[in-house]
């Protein structure tokens, strides 16, 4: 045997463990992320319900938690929800220019987002 000794079974089992490794790891990454996703989500949440309760500091803690989850895992979609919750906080604040730049990213985003969109379109 030129394998070593090894009954060709056991190669095969031995050769598979690396491909079946690699695809854990890749699940578990893609579970991670799933559940920072939620806990960006839930952040938001609960910036919202203290808007709600009219406790806009505490508010503007959340959505910037939730932003911070956001833009660490890449969720650009969840980022335009936040900013917005976010620029419209900051405009019953008066705080206008904070308030301008975040309601100005989600709509920049939505253009490009279109825009994609379109061009994907067209080549289809």
């Amino acid at each position: 045997m030129s394998d070593g000794g090894l009954n060709p079974r056991f190669v095969v089992i031995l050769t598979a463990i690396p491909i079946e490794y690699k695809a854990v790891c890749a699940h578990l990454t893609n579970l991670r992320q799933e559940r920072r996703k939620g806990e960006g989500w839930t952040l938001h949440k609960l910036g919202r319900v203290c808007c709600d309760l009219g406790k806009k500091d505490e508010a503007r803690q959340y959505f910037e938690k939730a932003l911070g989850v956001r833009d660490e895992i890449g969720d650009r979609r969840g980022k335009g929800w936040t900013l917005h919750n976010l620029g419209m906080l900051s405009l019953e604040q008066s705080r206008y220019r904070e308030s301008l730049a975040s309601l100005l990213w989600p709509e920049r985003f939505s253009k490009m987002c279109i825009v994609q969109m379109v061009i994907r379109h067209r080549k289809a």
